[in-house]
């Protein structure tokens, strides 16, 4: 696994994927919201770069920390 990913910014459930595979995204772009406690946080790129892999789906459940989408 790349050691460059967007983690998860608190527990709770994949709520929505923001951003599409591949796509140029700069830093601080919304990739995708995790639902916690009804609020729907955004979970954002630390760097300018792409999503290459979701490592999640809509629905899941993700611990805060947890590594969502590998970046190249």
């Amino acid at each position: 696994m790349s050691a460059r990913h967007v983690r998860a910014p608190a527990t709770g459930t994949v709520w929505q994927l923001a951003a599409e595979l591949d796509a140029p995204l700069a830093a601080g772009s919304v990739v995708l919201y995790v639902e916690s406690m009804k609020m729907e946080i955004p979970a954002t790129m630390p760097q300018a770069g792409r999503v290459t892999a979701w490592l999640v789906r809509v629905g899941d459940a993700v611990e805060e920390g947890q590594p969502l989408a590998e970046l190249g």
